[in-house]
Formats: structure tokens, sequence, C-alpha cells
């Protein structure tokens, strides 16, 4: 299981594509979520 946890205003849109493709093509459980608690994931960080 990999986890992510998200906490960005955001950022380029085609890197966030690249790690959303592996993400998408992993073998392993992805797990991502926004924290901690006021925490926030904008822009490209919603991809």
């Amino acid at each position: 299981l990999i986890i992510v946890q998200l906490n960005t205003p955001g950022g380029g849109l085609a890197p966030m594509q690249i790690m959303a493709q592996d993400i998408r093509a992993s073998s392993v459980p992805v797990v991502v979520y926004v924290s901690p608690r006021g925490a926030w994931a904008a822009s490209a960080g919603t991809v």
C-alpha cells in the first residue's frame, strides 16, 4: 500500500499528469488524501 498525503496549492499540470499516470498504472494499491485538517489540494493537486 502506498499512501500519499497532500497539502498543496497546486503546481504544473504536466508533472501532475505524469504522477497520476504512474499511480493508475501501479500494481500496488495507492491511497491519496488531503491532510492535516485545514490542508488543501488545489489546481494540479486535484488531478
